[in-house]
């Protein structure tokens, strides 16, 4: 068995328990009904275990991951994305003249192609049209539906509408640097505000 929940370090609470790596335990901060759901859910598999035991069948294991809750990529992030590929355009198309202008929506598609995260769902067949709905709202793009004995394997593009903060920000640095290594100069210290004040000052840099 395998439990699932989100959690948030909290390394004041993990030197002041004294707890040493070596005791393969990490603190964790939750929410009081987290923590009230979490502790149902293993009396639970505890209770089921004795039962398991005493009936002479093997203990279910306990297979536990924790992962790091990221919120969803914000409006800001995502204007500041495209304003970056709006200038990488114009740079592009500065020094190509105009032939073969690209529009920031052909940098995006193919950036997307090159680093979309891409995931691979199986159901049954009379079940792929709720897939489909399920998948386009909550997890990407549908790129390919493959049917075989009734079966169908659909490949889900996570494009940039279903990134989370991290994944954003990792975006945005790659477009950064593509900005640095074309020689348009950002001078900012990593924070988000900051480089949408520059922004502004990089269209007059490029367009000058």
């Amino acid at each position: 068995m395998k439990l699932r929940f989100a959690a948030t370090f909290d390394a004041n609470e993990y030197r002041k328990r004294g707890i040493l790596q070596r005791d393969c335990l990490v603190i964790l901060k939750h929410l009081e009904e987290d923590r009230e759901r979490i502790q149902r859910e293993l009396y639970r598999i505890v209770e089921k275990n004795d039962a398991a035991i005493v009936s002479g069948k093997p203990p279910v294991e306990l297979d536990v991951v924790i992962d790091i809750a990221y919120r969803k990529r914000s409006a800001d992030a995502n204007r500041l994305m495209w304003a970056l590929y709006t200038i990488i355009a114009e740079v592009i198309n500065r020094e190509q003249g105009t032939r073969n202008r690209v529009t920031p929506e052909e940098l995006y598609e193919q950036d997307m192609v090159d680093w979309a995260p891409r995931h691979r769902f199986v159901c049954e067949e009379s079940s792929l049209e709720f897939f489909k709905i399920v998948l386009q709202e909550e997890k990407g793009k549908i790129k390919s539906i493959d049917t075989k004995d009734g079966t169908c394997a659909i490949e889900v593009w996570q494009t940039s509408s279903f990134w989370n903060t991290k994944q954003m920000a990792e975006h945005i640095d790659r477009l950064l640097n593509t900005l640095e290594q074309m020689g348009v100069i950002r001078e900012n210290d990593g924070n988000l505000d900051r480089i949408m004040r520059d922004v502004d000052d990089w269209r007059k840099l490029v367009k000058g």
